[in-house]
């Protein structure tokens, strides 16, 4: 958490208008081919993947939301820390992933996404539109 939190801020355009150079450093992190990196381009998995990474754990290496659906361990129970992934909008193939920070009464988590609002901030998701938690898989 602390490399993720060292990142909230971190805007997708810089004040000209052009992609921020730090995205495409999370992008760095996965398989997803640089030249086909554009303003449009979705970059949440970007983000876990390079965060994960940076902190000596191997991630999914994507930046598709729902690899993450597969990567580590299920998990029952929220946990600090966790990845989660969300349903985005009604098409089912569409998803956001991010880390879980709290637990709000039920109704919502309190996580740490990277593009939400086209910047690395906190936000808050409704439970219903969890789609899996995941944690690291011991490592053997």
């Amino acid at each position: 958490m602390p490399i993720g939190i060292g990142e909230i801020g971190t805007r997708e355009l810089l004040a000209d208008g052009t992609l921020n150079p730090r995205i495409l450093f999370y992008f760095a992190s996965t398989s997803y081919p640089a030249k086909l990196i554009t303003r449009t381009t979705p970059w949440c998995g970007a983000y876990v993947s390079n965060c994960l990474e940076r902190a000596g754990v191997r991630s999914a290496r994507s930046a598709r939301a729902r690899d993450y659906l597969t990567w580590g361990v299920a998990l029952e129970r929220f946990r600090p820390g966790c990845v989660m992934v969300y349903r985005r909008g009604p098409d089912p193939k569409k998803a956001h992933v991010c880390f879980g920070v709290d637990d709000l009464h039920d109704s919502e988590y309190l996580t740490l996404d990277g593009n939400n609002g086209n910047r690395v901030r906190y936000a808050k998701h409704p439970v219903e539109d969890l789609l899996g938690m995941r944690w690291p898989a011991p490592k053997k």
